[in-house]
């Protein structure tokens, strides 16, 4: 099967609908029309993550989960890490933002 089993395929249907959107809706129909299509779609948008959640949630197969969390190292494991990732970034936005280290961009138009 190799390496081309294991990529998700949805990429490529990223990539070549935002080309097409790019090079060829854009172009074909302005600015202001694909505004107007991104102002409708927005709405949607929000449903169908909502959707996607929910579909995460009820495909959940908490036994397993529950076998996996045995004796607590999983858990303590998962709590330390997911601290780590909220040290880190919150260092790595106050070093970006701060104005301490490197100098604020003005924003202002």
């Amino acid at each position: 099967m190799g390496k081309w089993y294991r990529l998700p395929k949805f990429i490529l249907g990223f990539f070549a609908a935002s080309l097409i959107a790019s090079f060829v809706v854009l172009p074909a129909v302005g600015k202001e029309a694909v505004s107007a299509i991104n102002g409708i779609l927005d709405q949607y948008k929000d449903w169908a993550f909502v959707l996607a959640f929910t579909s995460i949630g009820l495909d959940t197969n908490f036994r397993e989960i529950e076998e996996q969390f045995q004796g607590g190292k999983p858990l303590t494991l998962y709590v330390v890490g997911q601290l780590f990732n909220i040290i880190l970034t919150f260092a790595a936005v106050y070093l970006l933002l701060s104005g301490k280290f490197f100098p604020l961009p003005n924003l202002a138009v």
